[in-house]
């Protein structure tokens, strides 16, 4: 600052001494001082339209509290290299207010990098916005601000290892199997329609057990169902109150979800989702891999539900079973009976700890 202000001074005391005494070196000086000063400042405006600072990598996803590198490329396209910069950058994720912060650096006459640790202690989408750049001149006599519009998101999802254990009452199992005899019902075996029982073999999972059979031969009998229809329970959520949630709860509503929907997946082939963002009306998707969850949590971040357009499920549905996860109160519901109502300060171990009866 101090040199941005001497500077100018010094060629206004040469000017005036150059007109007083009428000395040519003087006046010669005073002329190269000004074009001097004209070339730093024309330098400063081209260094500032040749730097363009981006970052690496405009996606990145990861675990919750995992630190994030976040490496910042600063291209030049100049002829010269840039001595000084100060890049002003916020960060924060969304909804909440933004942290400020202004990192300095230089670069050769191709590119440089910074480096930005951010810590991610919520899931959600943590974002780092590159603000402003301002370049200097090889003397620091002149810099001038460049407004930018550059962004990096960071997709920040649960532990990959959260899962609830989900327990299938068997008499709702017996219940299924009976009715089915009549109607074409959603079972929780695997089937709509029944085709034949038999002895138990050695693999077959324990949900197709037909208890009342098994009871009166004192040996396990299982159920065979055709394979035209399986049980495919439904997932319900809207994250329409979840807009204007703290990011305490929005983070605990994100994990349940991911440990609900896993837990589910280790009783059932595949579940849809019923999901409503905002205003939108519900739509139904159908999901049968576990590496599909983060997509899943990633399009209720962006409040995108076309990101998983490929797995649409049209039509009525006709489910066995249908949860629904309030995320104002954190309550689990199954067909309108109460299962788990948790709170915001819920550690994942308790999460991993949590049984539904169902």
């Amino acid at each position: 600052m101090a040199r941005k202000i001497i500077f100018p001074i010094i060629i206004f005391l040469t000017v005036i001494a150059a007109a007083n005494v009428r000395s040519v070196p003087l006046l010669v000086l005073a002329y190269a001082e000004v074009i001097f000063a004209g070339l730093m400042i024309a330098l400063a405006l081209f260094q500032r339209s040749r730097i363009k600072p981006e970052p690496v990598n405009r996606l990145i996803s990861l675990s919750k509290d995992q630190s994030c590198d976040c490496s910042i490329r600063v291209k030049n396209t100049s002829l010269f290299p840039v001595n000084r910069f100060r890049l002003e950058a916020s960060y924060g994720y969304e909804g909440e207010e933004e942290s400020e912060m202004v990192l300095y650096g230089g670069t050769d006459k191709s590119e440089g990098f910074l480096k930005v640790l951010l810590e991610n202690e919520h899931c959600g989408i943590n974002r780092l916005k590159l603000n402003k750049i301002q370049s200097y001149d090889f003397f620091l006599l002149s810099s001038f601000p460049k407004k930018l519009n550059e962004m990096m998101q960071i997709a920040v999802f649960p532990d990959e290892t959260l899962k609830m254990h989900i327990i299938l009452r068997s008499s709702d199992i017996n219940t299924a199997i009976e009715e089915s005899y009549e109607y074409p019902v959603f079972t929780k075996n695997g089937g709509s329609e029944p085709e034949d029982i038999r002895k138990y073999r050695e693999g077959d999972p324990v949900r197709s057990i037909y208890w009342k059979q098994s009871a009166k031969m004192n040996e396990l009998w299982v159920k065979d169902f055709m394979e035209d229809t399986k049980f495919c329970p439904v997932i319900e959520v809207s994250t329409a109150k979840l807009m204007n949630a703290d990011r305490d709860r929005s983070d605990t509503f994100y994990r349940i979800l991911y440990a609900l929907m896993s837990g589910v997946l280790d009783v059932s082939d595949s579940f849809i989702l019923r999901c409503a963002c905002g205003s939108d009306e519900y739509r139904n998707y159908h999901f049968s891999d576990k590496k599909l969850l983060r997509l899943i949590l990633f399009s209720l971040y962006m409040k995108d539900l076309n990101l998983m357009h490929d797995h649409y499920a049209p039509g009525d549905l006709n489910p066995g079973l249908t949860l629904r996860f309030n995320p104002t109160e954190l309550m689990i519901t199954a067909d309108n009976r109460l299962l788990k109502i948790f709170d915001t300060s819920v550690s994942d171990d308790e999460i991993n700890n949590t049984i539904l009866i169902i």
